[in-house]
């Protein structure tokens, strides 16, 4: 089972990480939540980011609004 991992769980850097706020030009937060790839294909969330967020970068930094993420939430309960 694939779990959100916290900053000091990390064994590597091939992870998702998911920021608070706006914070440009910062990683590795201590308050940040990590996935990895298998985590998101397994959820269906990496699915999810390719429908809802217009432009989503599979490599790169996206910006999110609170109402994506409402939508993003509604679509995975929706698919349990």
């Amino acid at each position: 089972m694939e779990k959100i991992l916290r900053k000091e769980e990390l064994t590597g850097h091939d992870v998702f990480e998911l920021q608070r706020g706006y914070l440009e030009d910062l990683h590795w937060l201590e308050d940040s939540i990590y996935l990895t790839e298998e985590c998101l294909d397994h959820t269906g969330l990496n699915k999810m980011f390719g429908e809802c967020l217009d432009n989503f970068n599979y490599y790169g930094f996206n910006r999110v609004s609170k109402a994506e993420w409402d939508t993003i939430k509604k679509r995975m309960d929706q698919a349990k």
